[in-house]
């Protein structure tokens, strides 16, 4: 069993509940509020130093996990969702850095500047513009590299999926719209339609990071 402390706006503790849901795997949540300061309290940074959401906990251990593509590798790599050869390894861990260093500081700051109250009226609002413009850059890229590909490794749904999905399918939340890239716009349906799918309720709340 398992205890994941989350913020329920993060796209990032999304991709952890995805996987858990759709490996079966049993999984407490505990719904933290970043704006209110609660991944800075002392209790909370015993369990992750980085301060930050998802934290995964086993309970029967206390071993902790951090660090959203960190936890798709380590509990999906050796299940249907992972890779099947050191090729596929590579292609999954590629598609992973792609979105930790093209898709999630993008979408994900602009977003958060548009949907959480008040920020747009902070400094933190002049970035985004620079931000929805790396997010449609990241996304064309995406589109023009997955082609026909009905998924991004080997045409098998996995992980790869799981982590690029997570910010990709709520870019329009953040001022970036997906109409032009109709690549990816299928690739969405096709992670839509895949086995015990479940959708990322807090897509349609306020608030987000």
């Amino acid at each position: 069993m398992y205890r994941l402390y989350s913020y329920p706006s993060s796209a990032n503790c999304y991709k952890v509940d995805l996987l858990f849901h759709q490996l079966g795997i049993d999984v407490e949540t505990v719904d933290l509020d970043i704006e209110a300061g609660q991944t800075h309290t002392s209790s909370f940074r015993k369990l992750n130093p980085f301060e930050m959401t998802p934290a995964l906990e086993s309970t029967e251990t206390g071993e902790m996990f951090v660090e959203s593509n960190a936890i798709l590798w380590h509990f999906g790599r050796n299940t249907r969702l992972g890779p099947t050869d050191a090729r596929s390894e590579y292609e999954i861990l590629k598609w992973m850095f792609f979105e930790q260093n093209s898709l999630e500081p993008n979408i994900g700051r602009a977003r958060r500047i548009l949907l959480t109250p008040g920020l747009l009226q902070k400094p933190i609002a002049a970035q985004l513009g620079d931000r929805q413009r790396g997010a449609t850059s990241a996304i064309q890229l995406l589109d023009q590299t997955i082609g026909t590909r009905k998924f991004l490794v080997n045409d098998r749904y996995g992980i790869a999926d799981i982590a690029v999905f997570a910010y990709t399918h709520v870019a329009p939340q953040g001022g970036v719209s997906l109409e032009p890239f109709t690549n990816v716009r299928r690739w969405i349906a096709n992670v839509e339609s895949a086995p015990r799918y479940k959708v990322f309720q807090s897509s349609q709340q306020s608030s987000c990071q």
